[in-house]
């Protein structure tokens, strides 16, 4: 299985990203993938609806998503 920096370049992975709720979280990881052209805007506004629609699955333990 592929680590996470074999799957996006190292400049699209942060962590200690303040953020007030999973919305700004969810944007937060997609403007850095975008800024390293990893994905574009639309890849984000997708991640957020997905949330939305099918809850925070993302969400692997309190504070880590």
């Amino acid at each position: 299985m592929a680590t996470l920096s074999e799957l996006l370049p190292v400049a699209a992975i942060r962590l200690d990203v303040p953020a007030a709720d999973w919305r700004e979280a969810v944007s937060a990881a997609g403007d850095l993938m975008t800024a390293t052209g990893s994905t574009t805007d639309d890849y984000t506004t997708e991640m957020l609806e997905n949330v939305e629609q099918n809850g925070p699955y993302i969400v692997i333990a309190p504070g880590l998503a």
